[in-house]
């Protein structure tokens, strides 16, 4: 094989630098990685805005349930018949003292508990938007996590598929020598070539799943598709120690943002049925009235007489609701209560999920975990192999079929470790995530 095809096999996936500055950068540890995605993260900025909105309408909703009203108006006839001057009729004129100021401050001090109610639902509305602003973080640097793995394992397979490329290649110029020497046969030449074809069709298609985990890594922290993209991963499984998933489920229960928010919806459904029962019945309401007004003078015409000012009341109003027919009011009970139970469903639904996601988690850790375990032992073995029938193959006592069968042994072995590894970080952030822990 001509050296320059050769070496652009060797080279073939390899990140091209789009500027020196890129290819300077350096490695990205996977929580760096996590804390770019999520600074990027178009959902993560959506979610963030809606938990905004709803502070501001609980706010808002507060602030109207305890604090006062202001009222204030000004009004003056500066032409025609002036109702507060007798109706003398007046060309244009506007004086300081030809204005009438209005100032009125009202506190309702009781609604039959309307504002109360509607500040409870507020204050839910706005945990179930924290806890979705919460979710999204949480789902992002999830996927962060698996990207981040996916593109460092798919590196470490094309760094394996060089490797076997270059063994293939130092099989066939053997088998060419011993072919020239006899000591091989023309069948074990053309095995080793096929062997050795084989191998550069697999280090191009790990190139190109190289590429397209560093398409989608690049993708998630905004940066060009093909641009460069520096990893600096753990290379060890880390502690082989599987977790205590009955203490982790209890705590999962409690802990999941999709169980929170559940909860917060239920807890504003009931609120919902309860302000439905409420329009069954008329509202009682105290206002507390302060109002104070300047009359306009009209210069020495004293002002009309009217109530005291300032005048100041407490009132007390007893009403029906607003469209009060009775059978709308008992529709919309039904429906607040038909929802309250379709909240209730919604919980218990979020909770199975919460125990089949714990439980499936932890299994495909353990899984992992046995599974690099054995793979490390599978590749020191198939090493040990290719060694032995490496040295037979070259004294002429073992044929190619042997030789490319330890060969493959090794391939296969080397990528059962590295894939089991990315499933351990992997399946140790979904366990996590499982859980309820924060990722970020």
């Amino acid at each position: 094989m001509p050296l320059p095809l050769f070496a652009l096999l060797m080279t073939l996936g390899a990140p091209a630098s789009s500027a020196p500055a890129a290819a300077a950068a350096a490695p990205l540890t996977v929580g760096q990685f996590v804390a770019l995605t999520l600074e990027t993260s178009p959902s993560v900025r959506t979610a963030e805005q809606a938990f905004k909105a709803a502070d501001a309408a609980y706010r808002s909703q507060l602030s109207a349930a305890i604090l006062p009203t202001l009222s204030f108006s000004a009004a003056a006839t500066p032409y025609g018949y002036n109702p507060n001057n007798g109706y003398v009729f007046q060309t244009w004129r506007l004086n300081e003292h030809d204005v009438t100021y209005n100032t009125s401050l009202d506190l309702n001090v009781f609604n039959s508990f309307q504002d109360f109610q509607k500040t409870r639902a507020s204050k839910k509305a706005l945990a179930s938007a924290e806890r979705a602003f919460w979710t999204a973080r949480q789902n992002q640097a999830f996927a962060s996590v698996q990207a981040f793995y996916d593109l460092d394992t798919k590196l470490k397979l094309l760094d394996v598929a060089r490797q076997n490329l270059s063994a293939q290649e130092d099989q066939y110029n053997d088998s060419q020598d011993l072919y020239r020497n006899g000591m091989k046969s023309l069948a074990d030449l053309l095995k080793s070539e096929t062997d050795w074809r084989s191998s550069q069709l697999r280090i191009v298609d790990a190139a190109a799943d190289e590429r397209r985990s560093r398409v989608t890594a690049n993708v998630l922290i905004g940066r060009d598709g093909l641009a460069d993209l520096a990893l600096k991963s753990e290379l060890q499984a880390g502690t082989t120690a599987l977790p205590d998933v009955e203490r982790d489920l209890a705590g999962a229960l409690e802990a999941r943002p999709e169980i929170a928010g559940a909860r917060a919806d239920l807890e504003r459904a009931k609120i919902a049925v309860q302000q439905a029962a409420q329009q069954l019945f008329p509202t009682f309401k105290v206002d507390a009235l302060w109002n104070h007004v300047d009359q306009a003078s009209f210069g020495n015409v004293p002002p009309p007489a009217g109530p005291p000012n300032p005048n100041y009341s407490v009132g007390l109003a007893l009403s029906l609701p607003f469209g009060f027919n009775v059978a709308s009011q008992v529709y919309n009970l039904m429906q607040a209560k038909a929802q309250e139970k379709e909240a209730e469903q919604a919980l218990e639904a979020a909770i199975r999920q919460a125990r089949n996601d714990v439980y499936g988690a932890y299994i495909s850790l353990d899984h992992d975990i046995q599974s690099y375990g054995l793979a490390v032992e599978k590749e020191s073995i198939a090493q040990r192999t290719l060694d032995l029938v490496g040295s037979q193959y070259r004294e002429g006592t073992a044929d190619a079929i042997r030789m490319n069968q330890a060969q493959t042994d090794l391939l296969d072995a080397q990528v059962s470790r590295t894939q089991a590894l990315y499933s351990i970080f992997t399946d140790r952030a979904q366990y996590q995530r499982a859980v309820g822990e924060q990722l970020w």
